[in-house]
């Protein structure tokens, strides 16, 4: 410095490394489930790809501490993957993964450019059904089993039940034509001897009758019977 009244304004400069390669957020925790169309509860892992915009570097760093993606992408992520997922069945998820992640990467692609990031994919694991899911609704398939047992045992009841009545009218339907048929038998053979119905039943007695008395209990064989 040259001689006299030097004024000397400081000057600090730091700079700090950005790194802006593809970083992966992978969100893959054990408890947040989501639910299907046909309401099966299941987890569904998923990677974010993306990387820090190295013309937005400074701002990305100014306005965000940690994990970009965790503080910007999360939960605008998960939302989506809620919704995608409750749009399809269980057994069309397998075919339906593809359209998931791209529904997400959509979602999520409008507020990562807003913050200094850049989505460049996203990728979805192989979906975890819940354990307990899973036995409640074994659960629920042992009863319903149960219950349509139990209402085929009612009914096999039932059927038997029907059986028999109809059996037992069958044979009441079947002994009445056999006492009528004899009915008429009677009163054939009656008309054809001039006798009335009862004076052939007694009449056929005592022509069947071998003399033989009954005897009483004192065992006295001397009594008049009367035949009906």
């Amino acid at each position: 410095l040259g001689e006299g009244l030097n004024i000397v304004f400081p000057f600090k400069q730091h700079v700090t490394n950005v790194d802006v390669r593809v970083k992966v957020w992978v969100h893959n925790e054990e408890n947040v489930y989501v639910h299907t169309l046909d309401f099966h509860e299941i987890r569904v892992p998923f990677a974010i790809n993306y990387r820090i915009k190295a013309s937005d570097a400074a701002l990305v760093l100014q306005n965000v501490s940690g994990d970009p993606a965790e503080t910007i992408l999360r939960h605008a992520a998960l939302l989506s993957l809620r919704t995608e997922v409750g749009k399809i069945k269980l057994d069309e998820l397998a075919q339906s993964v593809s359209d998931i992640a791209l529904a997400i990467q959509a979602t999520v692609t409008p507020q990562a450019e807003k913050h200094g990031l850049e989505i460049v994919y996203v990728s979805i694991e192989d979906s975890v059904v819940n354990a307990q899911f899973i036995s409640a609704v074994n659960q629920e398939r042992i009863s319903e089993r149960n219950i349509i047992t139990a209402k085929n045992q009612v009914q096999v009841a039932i059927n038997q039940a029907k059986e028999v009545r109809e059996r037992a009218k069958g044979d009441g339907d079947a002994l009445t034509t056999i006492g009528e048929g004899e009915a008429g038998a009677i009163d054939a053979i009656a008309d054809a001897l001039g006798f009335t119905q009862s004076e052939y039943l007694l009449w056929l007695r005592l022509t069947e009758w071998d003399g033989v008395l009954p005897q009483t209990v004192l065992g006295d064989t001397d009594v008049i019977v009367s035949l009906p």
